[in-house]
């Protein structure tokens, strides 16, 4: 998996405290996927594909960040 380019990226929210169930690390590991790539992606605000209400509503809750613009 490639990482995003954090060359511009900044942060849309902080992640606070980070859980992953016994399921999730095991499924990650057996598809050789590094669990910080996915975080970072999450954190910079890149979901993947969407449906457009879910792009919508991210995007109304990525206003009411904590994060300084």
């Amino acid at each position: 998996m490639n990482l995003p380019s954090l060359q511009h990226a900044r942060p849309r929210f902080r992640p606070g405290r980070i859980l992953a169930t016994p399921a999730a690390v095991e499924a990650l590991t057996d598809a050789n996927v590094p669990f910080i790539s996915l975080l970072i992606r999450h954190v910079l605000g890149d979901w993947g594909d969407l449906a457009e209400c879910d792009r919508q509503q991210n995007a109304r809750e990525d206003t009411k960040s904590d994060i300084d613009r």
